[in-house]
This record gives structure tokens, C-alpha cells and sequence, in this order.
């Protein structure tokens, strides 16, 4: 019997018959209140949870067979530890104030489980055998209240990779970001691609210009030949095709002029991935002084003999060094012209992106920043990446 034998909707239905207290978290599903021995045999009640049945894995994955712990370790009746399930320690959050701090694995050889809900019940049955054996009318406890952490709300199905990745509080640190990206061509769709995977709270695109053919191959995924007969807009075009995992991306289909710049107002963080000129010298200058954070993209690209060189600029905001920040960003140049007829570079657009999407992750603690650099500077012909303050 395969593992996908009984749907994880008919696994959750078995268990409440059984009289188990389940709760949905996202994509976990958790046991509350299961009754065990600790190691002075006194009865405890913990959490398990289930990090796997909802993305309805086959059990003959990797580590679809554990389950995670929340509580004491749990023992035997004669005061031994329960080697058999416990793997290690950990330390995952779920929802405020509720983790789990135990990994168990058991997996019956050769065949292992036949399904979820044997899985389920078996661990529910090790743990709490020693503590039913030691009272057999074991009282009921009360169930928690459990308040879902906020980056559960933004996606429109469930991202289990963090859930299983047990990255939940790191993942913690997009909740209440607004961010905006200015100029959605190359490079700034790009972004919107790697941003609306993440559970940031809000998304604005700022663009004005038409989505047409030419967009098609420098835009990720792949875009219907009859999109460009309806006359989107970039953003609009965009915002569609995003908005079918998640929640609040707002469109803004204008330019950014001084009479409208006031829009940036409410943002955390901005990628700027226009053009250099005014339009770029008012949004910086407008950034800088209302203390927003930002980072600029910029591409140049040369023909030489019939081939391409140049560079890719990333340029981080660091208001301890503004008087430097214009030495770095990018200007409109006759290198921008050779970009502007739409040679297809869509591999240096993402190149681009990703420099960007992760100079901003190391500034909110996703990532690790030991240089603490500005400025990231990938040279084409040379294949270099230089990461340095500016």
C-alpha cells in the first residue's frame, strides 16, 4: 500500500475519530496534549508534529517518516530514554510561542509505514504507552490556543519548503515588509520573481511602460503570444501572473515624477532597476533623505568583435556614506543604447536580480554579510565578482 493510499484530508478525519486533538499549522500538522514519562516518571503532556502528511509526500522520502517533539524526552516506564525514536535536538518555530525541540525518527523494517495515519498513530502509541501503563485513566488536558505566525498568510497555497527546511524564524524576519521595485524590464521582474517567494508583506511594482514582445524574453516563465494583443501594462501583466501565489502585490501603473515620488512613503526597502538620469538622481535623492533603504541595479554592455562585454552593478544605500553613493550607481551611457535594442540578455538580467535580492537578504539577517559590503560588481569578460565598500 503506497503512502498516498489514504489522502492526508481521510489521515486528519481518522485521527479526530480517534479522539486526538489535531490542529492545522499551515502546512504542519500537529497532535496536541500527547500524554508521556519523563524521566522521573511523572506524567507530561507534549506536541507532535507532522512536518510532511500535508505536502502528501511518499513516506519512502528521506525524512518523510519523523516527526518533531515538543517537551521533555520522553521515557520508558523503567526510567530509560526512548533511543529508539530520538534522532537529535532542534529548535523550530511553528506559531507564537509554540516549538518543537526534539526530532524522532523510527521507521519499521523492511517495509516501513503503509500510510500516514499508521505512522501517526504508531508514534502517538510509543510515547504514550509508558504513561497509560503507569495510569490508566489519564486526564484529558486542555488544548492551546494557536496564533498562526503572519508569514503563514501571505502565499496563496502552502510553501512547505520552510516548514521542512525548519527555517520558520529566519523566514520570520520578511513579516511587515513593504517593498517596492522601480522599473519592471530585466532585471526588475527578476526581482519580483525571487520577492514574491518570499513572505514579505506587501509588494509594489512601479513601471509605465507597455508589456510587449521583446519584455517576453527578457521576463521569467514564458509568456502566451496573446498577452501582448491586450495591451497590459508591465505591471498589470506581471501582477497577474504573480498574484496566482500570493496575496498584495499593489500596482502602480505611472513614472515616478517629484509630483508622485511621495508613493515610496510607506516602503521599507525599493530596488531601483531603471535607467540612469534625472528620474533615477530624484528617486535616489528622495530615498536618501526620508532614510529608506534601497539598492540600485545596473547594467552595461558593450559589442566588441562581434561580442559582448561589460558589467553587472549592485549598489546598497549606506547612509553612514552617501557622499560616496554616486561614484558607484550606474548613469545613462552609450552602453545603455546597445541594451535599449533589446539584445536579449536575460541570464545577466537574472544575474542582476539575484546579486541584488541577496546584498538585501544579508541586510535583514537572512543571510550572512561578513565584508559588510555596498557595492557587488560582476565583470563579464573576467568573470569576477568583487564585493566591496563603496
Amino acid at each position: 500500500m503506497s503512502s498516498q493510499a489514504i489522502s492526508p484530508k481521510k489521515v486528519i478525519e481518522q485521527l479526530r475519530a480517534d479522539k486526538h486533538d489535531v490542529t492545522i499549522i499551515g502546512s504542519v500538522v500537529m497532535i496536541q496534549n500527547v500524554p508521556y514519562l519523563d524521566s522521573k516518571k511523572k506524567i507530561n503532556y507534549g506536541h507532535l508534529f507532522d512536518l510532511h502528511l500535508l505536502s502528501n509526500e511518499p513516506l519512502n522520502n528521506r525524512r518523510a517518516h519523523t516527526m518533531h517533539f515538543s517537551g521533555k524526552l520522553p521515557h520508558h516506564l523503567d526510567g530509560s530514554v526512548m533511543h529508539e525514536i530520538f534522532h537529535s535536538n532542534v529548535n523550530i518555530k511553528y506559531a507564537e510561542n509554540l516549538y518543537s525541540n526534539i526530532y524522532l525518527s523510527n521507521q519499521p523494517k523492511p517495509n516501513g509505514y503503509s500510510d500516514y495515519y499508521e505512522k501517526i498513530k504508531n508514534y502517538i502509541r510509543m510515547i504514550t504507552l509508558p504513561a497509560y501503563e503507569l495510569k490508566k485513566d489519564i486526564k484529558k488536558a486542555e488544548g492551546i490556543e494557536v496564533k498562526e505566525l503572519e508569514i503563514n498568510k501571505v502565499f496563496k497555497y502552502t510553501d512547505t519548503n520552510s516548514t521542512r527546511a525548519g527555517i520558520l524564524s529566519i523566514s520570520e524576519k520578511y513579516a511587515k515588509l513593504k517593498i517596492g521595485i522601480v522599473g519592471l524590464g530585466g532585471t526588475g521582474s527578476y526581482i519580483l520573481d525571487f520577492l514574491a517567494k518570499t513572505p514579505v508583506e506587501e509588494v509594489h511594482l512601479f513601471d509605465f511602460d507597455e508589456f510587449d514582445r521583446h519584455n517576453a524574453f527578457r521576463t521569467p516563465g514564458a509568456a502566451n503570444k496573446k498577452d501582448f494583443y491586450r495591451s497590459y501594462s508591465k505591471v498589470e501583466y506581471l501582477s497577474k501572473i504573480y498574484s496566482n501565489m500570493r496575496y498584495n502585490i499593489k500596482c502602480h501603473n505611472e513614472k515616478i515624477t517629484l509630483d508622485n515620488i511621495s508613493e515610496l512613503n510607506n516602503l521599507n526597502f525599493v530596488f531601483i532597476c531603471i535607467d540612469g538620469g534625472r528620474v533615477k538622481d530624484d528617486i535616489i535623492n528622495y530615498l536618501i533623505e526620508t532614510k529608506i533603504e534601497f539598492i540600485d541595479t545596473g547594467i552595461g554592455i558593450k559589442k566588441v568583435e562581434e561580442k559582448l562585454i561589460g558589467t553587472v552593478n549592485v549598489v546598497k544605500s549606506d547612509y553612514q556614506e552617501d557622499s560616496k553613493f554616486y561614484e558607484r550607481i550606474t548613469s545613462s551611457s552609450e552602453e545603455d543604447l546597445l541594451y535599449d535594442s533589446n539584445i536579449q540578455i536575460a541570464e545577466i538580467n537574472a544575474l542582476a536580480a539575484t546579486l541584488a535580492i541577496i546584498k538585501w537578504k544579508q541586510s535583514i539577517g537572512i543571510y550572512v554579510d561578513y565584508d559588510k559590503g555596498n557595492t557587488i560588481t560582476y565583470n563579464i569578460e573576467q568573470g569576477g565578482l568583487i564585493n566591496e565598500k563603496y
